[in-house]
Protein backbone atom coordinates (compact mmCIF):
# COMPACT_ATOMS: atom_id res chain seq x y z
CA UNK A 1 0.00 0.00 0.00
CA UNK A 2 1.58 3.57 -0.48
CA UNK A 3 1.63 5.82 2.02
CA UNK A 4 -0.65 8.53 2.19
CA UNK A 5 -0.05 12.39 2.56
CA UNK A 6 -1.99 14.20 4.75
CA UNK A 7 -0.69 17.60 4.09
CA UNK A 8 -2.90 19.40 1.39
CA UNK A 9 -1.47 19.71 -1.76
CA UNK A 10 -1.18 23.22 -2.73
CA UNK A 11 0.66 24.25 -6.03
CA UNK A 12 3.85 24.89 -6.24
CA UNK A 13 4.51 28.17 -7.44
CA UNK A 14 7.67 27.12 -9.29
CA UNK A 15 5.47 25.27 -11.73
CA UNK A 16 3.45 27.89 -12.82
CA UNK A 17 4.02 28.54 -16.28
CA UNK A 18 4.95 24.86 -17.24
CA UNK A 19 2.47 23.42 -19.90
CA UNK A 20 2.47 19.98 -21.64
CA UNK A 21 0.85 17.80 -24.27
CA UNK A 22 1.12 15.34 -26.49
CA UNK A 23 -0.70 13.19 -29.26
CA UNK A 24 -1.07 10.20 -30.92
CA UNK A 25 -0.75 9.86 -35.29
CA UNK A 26 -0.73 7.97 -37.82
CA UNK A 27 2.21 8.56 -40.36
CA UNK A 28 1.93 7.77 -43.84
CA UNK A 29 4.81 8.30 -46.12
CA UNK A 30 3.17 6.79 -49.59
CA UNK A 31 6.07 4.04 -49.66
CA UNK A 32 8.79 2.14 -47.78
CA UNK A 33 10.77 4.53 -46.72
CA UNK A 34 14.57 3.47 -44.99
CA UNK A 35 15.36 4.15 -41.33
CA UNK A 36 17.59 6.98 -42.07
CA UNK A 37 14.59 8.90 -43.93
CA UNK A 38 12.56 8.38 -40.74
CA UNK A 39 15.42 9.77 -38.49
CA UNK A 40 15.66 12.80 -40.61
CA UNK A 41 11.81 13.10 -40.41
CA UNK A 42 12.22 12.88 -36.27
CA UNK A 43 14.94 15.15 -35.81
CA UNK A 44 13.03 17.89 -38.12
CA UNK A 45 10.08 17.59 -36.23
CA UNK A 46 12.29 17.86 -32.98
CA UNK A 47 13.68 21.28 -34.26
CA UNK A 48 10.08 22.48 -36.15
CA UNK A 49 8.40 22.38 -32.81
CA UNK A 50 11.12 23.95 -30.56
CA UNK A 51 11.55 26.84 -33.10
CA UNK A 52 8.00 27.43 -33.05
CA UNK A 53 7.90 27.36 -29.09
CA UNK A 54 10.55 29.62 -28.99
CA UNK A 55 9.21 32.08 -31.71
CA UNK A 56 5.98 31.54 -29.46
CA UNK A 57 7.63 32.96 -26.36
CA UNK A 58 8.63 29.61 -24.47
CA UNK A 59 11.54 30.63 -21.91
CA UNK A 60 12.34 27.07 -21.82
CA UNK A 61 11.92 23.21 -23.81
CA UNK A 62 11.69 21.14 -20.72
CA UNK A 63 11.62 18.20 -23.59
CA UNK A 64 10.03 17.58 -26.67
CA UNK A 65 10.23 13.39 -27.15
CA UNK A 66 8.72 11.85 -30.52
CA UNK A 67 8.55 7.93 -30.81
CA UNK A 68 8.42 6.83 -34.34
CA UNK A 69 7.05 2.72 -34.43
CA UNK A 70 6.24 0.20 -37.26
CA UNK A 71 6.78 -2.97 -38.30
CA UNK A 72 10.38 -4.13 -37.02
CA UNK A 73 11.02 0.01 -36.66
CA UNK A 74 11.34 2.30 -34.01
CA UNK A 75 12.49 5.87 -33.64
CA UNK A 76 13.51 7.71 -30.40
CA UNK A 77 14.26 11.63 -30.40
CA UNK A 78 14.38 13.88 -28.00
CA UNK A 79 15.20 17.64 -27.54
CA UNK A 80 15.99 19.77 -24.81
CA UNK A 81 16.36 23.10 -24.11
CA UNK A 82 16.21 26.39 -26.36
CA UNK A 83 18.64 25.77 -29.16
CA UNK A 84 17.60 22.26 -28.70
CA UNK A 85 20.17 19.84 -28.34
CA UNK A 86 18.24 16.49 -30.20
CA UNK A 87 19.17 12.72 -29.51
CA UNK A 88 17.57 10.27 -32.66
CA UNK A 89 18.19 7.12 -31.98
CA UNK A 90 16.38 3.74 -34.02
CA UNK A 91 16.42 -0.03 -33.97
CA UNK A 92 15.48 -2.41 -36.57
CA UNK A 93 15.35 -2.93 -40.44
CA UNK A 94 11.93 -2.47 -41.57
CA UNK A 95 11.20 0.03 -44.12
CA UNK A 96 7.25 0.37 -43.44
CA UNK A 97 4.87 3.21 -45.26
CA UNK A 98 2.63 3.68 -42.23
CA UNK A 99 3.67 4.19 -38.55
CA UNK A 100 2.68 5.14 -35.42
CA UNK A 101 3.97 8.58 -33.82
CA UNK A 102 3.68 9.49 -30.42
CA UNK A 103 4.93 13.04 -29.26
CA UNK A 104 5.20 15.36 -25.86
CA UNK A 105 6.53 17.87 -24.86
CA UNK A 106 6.70 20.09 -21.48
CA UNK A 107 7.59 23.85 -22.28
CA UNK A 108 8.07 26.45 -19.82
CA UNK A 109 6.61 29.85 -20.84
CA UNK A 110 3.60 29.00 -23.23
CA UNK A 111 0.33 28.09 -22.72
CA UNK A 112 -1.07 24.61 -23.36
CA UNK A 113 -3.01 26.25 -26.54
CA UNK A 114 -0.11 27.59 -27.48
CA UNK A 115 1.90 24.39 -27.45
CA UNK A 116 -0.45 22.11 -29.04
CA UNK A 117 -0.57 24.62 -31.68
CA UNK A 118 2.99 24.40 -31.83
CA UNK A 119 3.19 20.47 -31.90
CA UNK A 120 0.36 20.49 -34.29
CA UNK A 121 1.75 23.13 -36.91
CA UNK A 122 4.85 21.64 -37.09
CA UNK A 123 3.72 17.52 -37.39
CA UNK A 124 1.50 19.13 -40.81
CA UNK A 125 4.45 21.26 -42.00
CA UNK A 126 7.09 18.39 -41.73
CA UNK A 127 4.95 16.10 -43.19
CA UNK A 128 4.31 18.50 -46.29
CA UNK A 129 8.14 18.75 -46.60
CA UNK A 130 8.98 15.15 -47.04
CA UNK A 131 5.50 14.13 -48.55
CA UNK A 132 3.85 12.54 -46.02
CA UNK A 133 0.58 12.51 -44.48
CA UNK A 134 -0.38 12.83 -40.84
CA UNK A 135 -3.93 11.19 -39.19
CA UNK A 136 -4.93 12.37 -35.74
CA UNK A 137 -6.12 9.40 -34.01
Amino acid sequence: MIAEDSRSQKPNVAHDGINGYGTVVDVNTGKAQSIDTHERYASELMKAVAVRCINAGAIDIGHIKAYIQGERLFVYASAVGDAPDITVKSEGDGRPAVVSLTINSVVYGIDKETLKSATDDALDEVAGVFGFTVTTR
